[in-house]
């Protein structure tokens, strides 16, 4: 029979795991994208890198030991470069006829990018069946494409494909997912890394011995790491402030556990008609949302739902003021809403 842990161990776990509870040290970029950061909202890559690593600079993002790559769902992520395999084989399919396809995409993007000719012709040319535009971000799963997004332009750079084994470098993504996230749930998986739910669970059972089963909060069965079901259950508590961009790692799952109801839509808003013009992180005070907050360049709107006590409201301010967005010649103007 599962056993049972409490909300708020697997909350402050999760905020361990994704190091939101003490900064590391200056430097460790790679360790505090070590599952991930993803990128595709402008510098919210860096701002989660900030949340992490103590002294992060504007340029952090760009650090010899990172890379930006087509991701999980086909977002923007930072990755580590010694780990760009886990986040590209690890999530290619395993259908033969998909890979074949996959990899003339990514091959056709590669010759546009060497010799300078249009990609969306290149790959148009390569796949004239009508949807091959839309699978040159799926197409990184090949591993022989990079890219370069700073807000403005995307660059795509051809890369040797990574010498790894895909059932090995698919086993070590769901690892880290698990060992990020847990307990999770087979389904959860499918749907961050962007792979079907058959693949999903091929993977899964790769990595079925090292998995524990329990509840949370007495809902379905779930799965932990069986080296982190003591820590996820004994998680103590988390103290600070940070402020999460959009698609911070920490808020991508369970939104019901992490955000009363009545407050979800302003965390996590739909896109479309009504959508806010800049898009609200998470305001996390002592492991707690307690509000959300948007920036504009360098001016950062706070928006709490409770009256905060003054030296919460002054940390909190400290925290937007230290934010490393260029140009940092102007100051960060802060304002309550």
């Amino acid at each position: 029979m599962a056993r049972d842990i409490d909300r708020d161990c697997l909350l402050a776990f999760r905020l361990r795991a994704a190091h939101l509870h003490e900064r590391l040290p200056p430097g460790h970029l790679a360790e505090a994208a070590h599952a991930g950061l993803q990128d595709s909202v402008p510098r919210s890559g860096l701002l989660s890198l900030y949340a992490r690593v103590r002294d992060t600079q504007p340029s952090s993002w760009e650090d010899r030991s990172l890379v930006q790559i087509w991701g999980p769902r086909g977002a923007v992520y930072i990755v580590p470069a010694r780990d760009v395999a886990v986040f590209t084989l690890g999530r290619l399919p395993r259908d033969r006829e998909s890979q074949r396809q996959l990899k003339v995409v990514a091959d056709a993007t590669a010759r546009a990018v060497d010799e300078g000719s249009d990609v969306t012709a290149a790959v148009t040319a390569a796949l004239p069946e009508g949807r091959a535009v839309s699978l040159v971000r799926q197409a990184a799963t090949v591993g022989t494409l990079r890219l370069r997004w700073d807000t403005r332009r995307t660059e795509i750079f051809a890369a040797r494909r990574p010498r790894a084994s895909a059932d090995r470098m698919r086993v070590e993504l769901a690892r880290r997912f698990v060992r990020q996230y847990g307990p999770v749930t087979p389904d959860q998986f499918a749907w961050w890394a962007g792979v079907s739910g058959e693949d999903a669970k091929l993977t899964w059972s790769s990595l079925a011995e090292e998995l524990v089963g329990v509840t949370v909060a007495g809902g379905q069965t779930r799965f932990a790491h069986a080296d982190d079901e003591q820590a996820v259950r004994s998680a103590e508590p988390v103290e600070g402030i940070r402020l999460l961009p959009v698609d911070d790692t920490y808020t991508k799952l369970d939104r019901d556990l992490l955000v009363p109801p009545d407050r979800r839509a302003e965390v996590f808003p739909r896109p479309g008609k009504g959508a806010p013009a800049y898009w609200p992180g998470a305001l996390l005070v002592d492991g707690s949302i307690v509000g959300t907050w948007d920036r504009q360049l360098r001016r950062v709107t706070l928006r709490p739902w409770h009256r905060l006590a003054p030296q919460t409201r002054a940390a909190i301010e400290a925290e937007a003021e230290a934010m490393p967005v260029p140009p940092l010649s102007r100051p960060m103007r802060v304002r309550w809403a």
